[in-house]
């Protein structure tokens, strides 16, 4: 009986991980021929936060993890801007720094940088106390197939399309992505945007 759920847990995961590899092929079929668009709704940011939060509380459970929400300054109750894409860029940086982190914690930060009367740009951070990334790597990692190490893919799976979706879906909000990390102390991923 322990072997059959064994082999069912692993089925799931190969399931889950062609599912993976397919949305991440379609994302960038899409963003390549101009087909994904940018939508602008009212949305309250700092539920989103919670809610991508909250999409990993078991995942953080099971590794033994800690992941918390940092949210700092006079962030608006409300924005205008495409909640789906900030949803997936957080939740793709988010599974990458699960992934890679064995122990420690995960904090995701949100700070106002500057507000006029119509806009606020917003700074999102995913720091993480994993494996971190060669200071050689940290230009290229958001490029197509780029991943931190040639043994990532072996080890930790992942197609090497995740960070270039996400620079692509921060880029076409007018935003900016970077990567900061201390190799094997952890990397912190950061990302600015305008809203209304």
């Amino acid at each position: 009986k322990d072997e059959q759920l064994q082999f069912v847990g692993l089925i799931k995961t190969a399931g889950q991980n062609l599912l993976n590899i397919i949305n991440d092929i379609l994302d960038i079929s899409k963003i390549e021929s101009g087909m994904l668009t940018i939508d602008k709704t009212p949305f309250n940011v700092r539920e989103l936060c919670y809610s991508v939060e909250m999409m990993f509380y078991h995942l953080i459970k099971e590794k033994n993890l800690s992941l918390k929400s940092v949210i700092t300054g006079n962030i608006p109750d409300m924005i205008i801007g495409d909640k789906e894409r900030l949803s997936q860029v957080l939740t793709n940086l988010l599974s990458n720094a699960i992934k890679f982190t064995k122990e420690g914690e995960i904090i995701i930060n949100l700070e106002m940088i500057s507000k006029t009367e119509k806009t606020a740009k917003l700074r999102f951070s995913v720091t993480d106390t994993g494996i971190g990334i060669m200071p050689d790597k940290l230009d290229v990692i958001f490029e197509r197939f780029e991943q931190a190490e040639a043994s990532t893919n072996r080890n930790y799976g992942g197609t090497g399309l995740g960070l270039s979706i996400v620079k692509n879906l921060v880029n076409m909000q007018g935003g900016s992505i970077w990567a900061k990390s201390e190799y094997g102390k952890g990397a912190a991923f950061i990302f600015e945007m305008e809203f209304e």
